[in-house]
């Protein structure tokens, strides 16, 4: 592969990062509506004691950690201001945990043919 392509990502990457910072100032949370079930592990995600960074911990182990923390941190907003219905759960969640949860459904596949759907 042709290392220039390397160098406009790298600039794309930079340019992704200034827009990063542009929106911090923003409102960066979002009202969504989760199966109770997923809701209820995001919960237990959040009262987990777990123990902190390993030593020797690999990118791969610390990107699993990172969305661990964002389930976590899901779970505590559902716990906190989480309005049930029925076997749903209505929740404000920052823009953050969104991203991981969607980076991780489609790492494992799972966005495939599923398409959005407007509720």
């Amino acid at each position: 592969m042709n290392t220039d392509v390397f160098e406009v990502w790298r600039q794309d990457e930079s340019t992704l990062a200034g827009l990063g910072a542009a929106l911090f100032s923003q409102r960066l949370t979002v009202t969504v509506r989760l199966p109770g079930d997923l809701a209820r592990s995001a919960v237990a995600a959040w009262e987990r004691d777990d123990e902190g960074i390993l030593a020797d911990e690999t990118p791969s182990q610390a990107q699993t950690r990172k969305r661990a923390g964002a389930l976590a941190l899901v779970g505590l907003a559902v716990q906190q201001s989480g309005v049930w219905a029925g076997d749903q759960v209505e929740v404000e969640v920052d823009a953050w945990q969104i991203g991981s949860a969607l980076d991780s459904a489609e790492d494992h596949g799972l966005l495939i043919d599923a398409p959005p759907t407007t509720q």
